[in-house]
């Protein structure tokens, strides 16, 4: 894979641009790579500590990859867990990772100071579009503790983000020190979809009390279980609740599933458990009330049949409404009809959303990447209509008019093509490249220091 490195002296901040697949841009984002002179300090990796380091995105698309640089022992053992975080206030968060991958340690390279970076590490699975001012934080274990023979190194400052540690799962992120990890991530300009897997702020069973006839909240928080008996007055249900926030604006939903491990079933006569989903407008609060709605029907299990993961595929046309608003989606699980009970794994593999989009450009109505005449036939012959999933509601508020009209004005002539693209470097920033080449200092000029320190 060729890279092109267009840097020049006293420029700030220019491209690297790594050709790949035909439809993909993908561009250096965030570089703190080690500095002329600078000391490279390697943090032992072990898997009673973790290490992270958090950044801020400067580019709009999907994030690619990451580069970390490691300093590998021969006979390394196990394996190095790398995992993409949210961040809240600048620190990661003890939450389901956004991306999460197993590296063997016999597969890891040594860094040298030609090559620092010595690990690339594809998220693009992920998904995850990213805009610039988000930050999130990428973090690295290992799997066994042989000894002090993978390192994570650091130098420099990075102005976007901070290093940081913690001993275990459950403990608290703390920054450590003031030098930053050595690290690169690539973004997608060029994506034209995208995907977002969702965890939940809210995932309780709700049980019919029949003394207080009333749906109250049952403490079971491994499993979620529904459970519909009217000859026995059983009545247990499940709710969940996914934030919306996340999704990208100028979006178009093509799909949204809903992941669940199956965790029991029962079944009689060849007949099995259906559960049937049910949609309202969260608030991200566990109140059994929301047990109740069943107004907005979103889709079914299917029948249960085993005890295999499944994904249920929920209708768009509702989940589309509370994205376009950055709503919270609530989830009501009812038992199924045939008096056969379902429940789902919430404790070692939880639910989890996962939503499906296109990137639109604001008034291209008619989907076909372009703002032109023909998305003007789209927003005359529907101006006026209200409801959800208008194709000419450009602006989300579920109602076609003049506001739609006037952003397919402000951006007539765009394209998805226009819009994403990014000018290939020019001669002079080539030329300026090589003069740097005999201008950085040699690799001796760069110190090495590794640390037990966990």
């Amino acid at each position: 894979m060729n890279r092109i490195t267009p840097v020049a002296l006293g420029i700030a901040s220019l491209l690297t641009l790594i050709p790949r697949a035909s439809e993909a841009l993908v561009i250096l984002d965030q570089d703190n790579s080690p500095p002329p002179f600078s000391v490279i300090f390697g943090d032992s990796l072990l898997s009673f500590n973790q290490i992270a380091q958090t950044f801020t995105v400067g580019r709009s698309g999907i994030l690619d990859s990451i580069d970390v640089s490691l300093g590998v022992d021969e006979g390394a053992a196990g394996d190095v867990v790398f995992s993409l975080l949210p961040t809240q206030f600048g620190v990661p968060q003890n939450t389901l990772p956004l991306f999460q991958t197993n590296i063997p340690a016999n597969t890891l390279q040594d860094f040298s100071l030609n090559e620092p970076f010595s690990l690339s590490v594809d998220v693009s699975s992920a998904g995850l579009f990213v805009q610039p001012g988000e930050e999130y934080a990428w973090a690295m274990t290992r799997t066994v503790s042989t000894a002090s023979d993978i390192f994570v190194n650091s130098a420099g400052s990075y102005d976007g983000g901070d290093p940081y540690r913690r001993s275990s799962d459950i403990a608290a992120w703390t920054i450590d020190g003031s030098t930053d990890r050595l690290f690169r991530t690539f973004v997608d300009t060029d994506a034209t979809s995208g995907s977002s897997t969702i965890a939940p702020s809210v995932a309780a069973n709700v049980d019919l009390d029949n003394e207080l006839n009333e749906y109250v909240v049952a403490l079971n928080p491994f499993s979620l279980v529904t459970n519909q008996r009217p000859s026995s007055s059983v009545d247990d249900r499940a709710i969940l609740e996914f934030p919306l926030s996340s999704i990208p604006t100028n979006t178009v939903l093509t799909s949204a599933k809903l992941n669940l491990d199956v965790s029991l079933f029962t079944t009689g006569g060849g007949e099995f458990a259906d559960v049937p989903l049910f949609g309202y407008e969260g608030d991200g609060l566990t109140s059994a009330d929301d047990a109740a709605v069943t107004t907005n029907f979103l889709g079914s299990t299917g029948p249960i049949e085993s005890g295999d993961p499944i994904s249920v595929e929920l209708s768009l046309d509702y989940v589309e409404e509370l994205v376009s608003t950055g709503s919270t989606l609530g989830i009501a699980m009812i038992g199924s009809a045939n008096r056969f009970q379902a429940g789902f794994d919430n404790f070692t593999s939880p639910p989890s959303l996962t939503l499906e989009y296109d990137f639109v450009i604001p008034g291209d109505f008619n989907r076909d990447g372009t703002v032109d005449a023909a998305d003007y036939t789209v927003w005359r012959d529907t101006e006026g209509q209200t409801g959800p999933g208008l194709a000419a509601d450009a602006n989300g508020d579920q109602t076609v008019d003049g506001l739609d009209y006037d952003e397919w004005v402000s951006n007539f002539g765009e394209s998805l093509e226009s819009a994403q693209s990014v000018p290939e470097p020019s001669g002079a920033l080539l030329l300026a490249a090589a003069g740097w080449v005999l201008l950085t200092p040699p690799a001796s000029l760069f110190a090495v220091r590794r640390s037990g320190r966990v």
